[in-house]
């Protein structure tokens, strides 16, 4: 099981749709200024960035059921790696 960070609850990791339709919408281009209260503009990017790397690291981890060597083939990445990223953004992997 995954476990969410507070400050990425609600979010499309957590919001009851599917993670692959999450990260798509997510990709999809929007006009400036079309995210509304929930933007990240207000952000240093590199908090932007841990944010969004947060979500698409966590929604594929919902996908796999949080196996994490399944999650690091779906992102082309080591599954090192993925831990790595897994501790920078905050995330933690809760045995079921």
């Amino acid at each position: 099981m995954v476990e969410t960070p507070p400050d990425l609850q609600g979010s499309a990791v957590n919001d009851g749709t599917s993670a692959a339709a999450s990260v798509q919408r997510a990709a999809e281009p929007r006009p400036a200024g079309a995210l509304g209260a929930n933007s990240y503009s207000e952000l240093p990017l590199d908090e932007r960035l841990r944010r969004i790397e947060a979500e698409i690291i966590g929604a594929v981890l919902v996908e796999t059921g949080g196996n994490k060597s399944k999650a690091a083939v779906r992102l082309g990445i080591k599954r090192s790696t993925l831990g790595d990223r897994i501790q920078r953004c905050g995330l933690e992997t809760v045995q079921a």
